[in-house]
């Protein structure tokens, strides 16, 4: 199917207007969890499990690929008093692999959001993220999951300041990369449930 979207992000006083592809199992990984509860009384909010994608099929796994793109214009490309405006397009990927596994569950997932401008080329960026989640059942009633992400963002400069960029800021905006690990144990007692959690 295809969808056009179009939108306003005041943050950035961005005005876009895009078009999104979606073929078969190209769907957004993060819009299957933003789906309401099947007795919600609104039509459009229920679950349809027909629609859901049904990915491909690599071994024992389901891979669901996505891709949007779309475009528009930046009224502050640098944050700053000048208010310089500029033209720019933006491509964002992603990919999820999910185990069929009749025990055990690997998830891992992986995405890119890239926007390129027309004049000021030094704005130009790729963010990308990549997530892993393994849970082990290791006994009736009882599992361990471990989930870890590693992702790499660009800030946007002037952000520090309320009124934007000051002179000395940094002239381009500042990549860092930011990882987690946590790991949960888990043990289910008829209606009770205790798990210990630890993260770093």
């Amino acid at each position: 199917m295809l969808a056009a979207c179009v939108g306003v992000a005041l943050g950035r006083r961005f005005i876009v207007a895009g078009l999104t592809a979606a073929l078969g199992f190209f769907a957004g990984v993060d819009a299957r969890a933003d789906q309401a509860d099947s007795s919600s009384s609104d039509v459009f909010a229920r679950l349809r499990p027909e629609y859901d994608p049904n990915g491909m099929r690599v071994g024992t796994f389901s891979l669901y690929p996505s891709i949007s793109s779309g475009g528009g214009m930046d009224s502050n490309v640098y944050n700053s008093t000048q208010g310089l405006s500029d033209y720019f397009y933006a491509v964002n990927t992603g990919v999820e692999m999910k185990s069929g596994w009749s025990r055990h569950e690997l998830t891992l997932n992986a995405q890119t959001k890239s926007v390129w401008f027309a004049s000021q080329v030094s704005e130009n960026q790729t963010d990308w993220d990549i997530r892993a989640n393994l849970r082990l059942d290791l006994v009736r009633g009882t599992t361990m999951s471990v989930a870890g992400d590693y992702a790499l963002s660009h800030e946007a400069r002037g952000m520090e300041h309320p009124g934007g960029a000051l002179p000395g800021d940094a002239s381009a905006p500042t990549e860092f990369t930011t990882n987690d690990l946590d790991v949960q144990f888990e043990h289910t007692f008829n209606r009770l449930k205790l798990s210990l959690d630890g993260a770093l």
